[in-house]
C-alpha cells in the first residue's frame, strides 16, 4: 500500500492503482482509488484457488489495458 501511495504521489494520477502482494502461498489483491483502498481475501496457490488467482490477474490485465489505451 505504501508503494502504491508513493506511485500515486509521484505520478499525480487520478486513475485507480491495482496491485498484489504475496505472503508465503497466499496472494492478496489491492486497489487504491483516491483516498480509499480495498484488500481482497487471501487466495492460496496450492489448492483450487490457483484458478481464481489466474482469473483475477487476467481481469487486472484487462483493466490496466483499458486505462493505458485511453
Amino acid at each position: 500500500l505504501i508503494a502504491m501511495l508513493a506511485a500515486r504521489a509521484k505520478n499525480q494520477d487520478t486513475v485507480p492503482l491495482y496491485g498484489c502482494f504475496v505472503i508465503g502461498r497466499n496472494w492478496y489483491f489491492v486497489i487504491l482509488e483516491g483516498d480509499k483502498y480495498a484488500i481482497s481475501k487471501d487466495f492460496s496457490c496450492v489448492d483450487g484457488e490457483i484458478l481464481d488467482i489466474y482469473r483475477i490477474l487476467k481481469g487486472l490485465r484487462y483493466q490496466i489495458e483499458k486505462i493505458v489505451n485511453k
